[in-house]
């Protein structure tokens, strides 16, 4: 029963990362991507004041709001008893973070962006190498997905996994409108493109669908096992009308006839 609730995720999976393929190849392959992309990033970078005061808050608060988040998952999976659930949201949430990474080195970047000398793949197992690229003179070709995206919507997504289903309904708008207000936050620093951010999300939830287990899914939008449904349960609610005997005038039959005196009832 648990490897067929598995398996049913990866369906979904795959048609949100064939999504993210088609949202880069789009972005980076097709002249009226590229304009898109380029003139949000454009438009945006001309806003006074708006891109060093967003980036000053994204790198001050990214490392706190990341504990506090991973804090919360463990003690809303502990306290609804869904610690095997929060793990694998957990782990899809690491593993798509490790994918964007290395997608951001093996894809081809946009024309005109700067490229890292990647000479092997045993590169990206050099921690020599990673520094090279992020802190020294050598800077990082693609920039498809956004790495801050991928961890805003995988932490989202677990945190969701990791509440009770009621809990998860009534919240999910909310934690994901702040994970995309996240990603977004990212073009408006002008550290990615508007798809950039977009793959990075869709990125979190292909590796979500595919190790979270399906009966969790079902969860977050019913009442959970066993539920019943709301057509159910508003007739189990509506009044119950039990059939009572009828009474008959004091002297009368059921036919309607005088009973005469001695007469057994």
């Amino acid at each position: 029963m648990t490897t067929s609730r598995r398996k049913s995720g990866v369906g979904p999976a795959a048609l949100v990362a064939a999504i993210g393929a088609l949202v880069y190849l789009l972005a980076v392959w097709t002249p009226a991507g590229l304009a898109l992309d380029a003139g949000v990033l454009g438009a945006v970078s001309h806003i006074p004041g708006l891109s060093d005061p967003v980036g000053d808050a994204m790198q001050t608060l990214i490392i706190p709001l990341l504990v506090i988040g991973s804090a919360s998952v463990i003690v809303l999976a502990v306290r609804s008893h869904r610690g095997a659930a929060a793990s694998l949201a957990m782990l899809a949430g690491l593993l798509s973070v490790a994918t964007a990474e290395v997608l951001k080195v093996a894809l081809p970047g946009r024309q005109g962006d700067p490229v890292a000398p990647l000479s092997s793949p045993l590169d990206l197992l050099n921690p020599a190498w990673w520094a090279q690229v992020h802190g020294g003179p050598v800077i990082l070709s693609g920039s498809f997905p956004s790495g801050h995206s991928t961890i805003a919507t995988a932490l989202a997504l677990a945190l969701l996994t990791a509440m009770t289903p009621r809990l998860a309904r009534r919240l999910a708008p909310p934690i994901m409108l702040l994970a995309a207000i996240a990603s977004g936050a990212t073009v408006l620093a002008g550290w990615h493109r508007p798809s950039d951010a977009l793959g990075g999300m869709l990125l979190a939830l292909a590796w979500w669908l595919a190790l979270v287990p399906a009966g969790v899914l079902r969860e977050v939008s019913t009442d959970g096992p066993g539920a019943r449904s709301r057509p159910v349960v508003a007739s189990s609610l509506t009044p119950r009308f039990v059939p009572v005997p009828a009474t008959h005038p004091r002297g009368r039959t059921p036919e309607g006839q005088h009973r005469r005196r001695g007469d057994p009832r």
